[in-house]
């Protein structure tokens, strides 16, 4: 026999309390989503340093703003091909993690006057394993007859759009540090800046937090 039968009142469902912030998504080791996604470009950005500028002629350069960083290399056609054989899963997952803001162009320099020109621009949204796949086939074929003369011109960009919207969250989720955006931002920064990037100094949206 249920409530109203017995003349008792309908019991009224549990309510969530709205008064109570939203549960902080975690990852899988039970650490902050964001701040295991910042640990994850961190780790990223460094290995690109290394796959990427591997038998460069020159230890290659790199460039850093407050929303963006940019690494130039000029690797032999031999070591870039066999690194990439080898690192291609890595180079595609990092498309997954930094989705729209990476970007990553391939060119050959020094071909024969007469050679056509091999090229690559890698973009998430461009499906980046078939043009990286081409831009491979073709490359051994030009170290089949010109060998090492050719280098491989590298840029990457990365930019900070997705990492500031994860300092953000972090930002959001941390109710402690209200009134102290730098509290928070530090340890962070130290995180990523460890692993070869500086994080951006996302301020918060106006109205969000404050100097008290």
């Amino acid at each position: 026999m249920n409530d109203s039968v017995r003349g008792r009142r309908p019991r009224a469902p549990d309510q969530p309390d709205v008064a109570s912030p939203a549960p902080e998504p975690v990852a899988a080791d039970g650490q902050p989503a964001s701040l295991a996604l910042l640990r994850q470009m961190g780790d990223a950005i460094l290995q690109m340093k290394m796959v990427l500028q591997a038998g460069s002629d020159a230890a290659g350069s790199m460039a850093e703003s407050a929303d963006r960083l940019v690494l130039a290399a000029r690797p032999v056609l031999s070591a870039f091909v066999e690194g990439m054989e080898r690192e291609q899963a890595a180079l595609l997952g990092w498309f997954r993690l930094f989705g729209d803001d990476l970007d990553i162009d391939l060119r050959l320099d020094g071909l024969d006057p007469d050679a056509e020109p091999v090229n690559a621009l890698l973009r998430a949204s461009g499906q980046a394993e078939t043009p990286l796949r081409e831009f491979l086939r073709r490359a051994k074929a030009v170290a089949a007859t010109q060998g090492d003369d050719v280098v491989v011109d590298v840029r990457l960009t990365a930019r900070k759009t997705h990492a500031q919207a994860a300092a953000r969250e972090l930002l959001a989720t941390r109710p402690e540090y209200a009134g102290t955006v730098e509290a928070l931002l530090a340890a962070a920064q130290a995180m990523v800046h460890e692993r070869g990037w500086s994080l951006p100094a996302a301020q918060p949206e106006d109205g969000d937090r404050g100097s008290q």
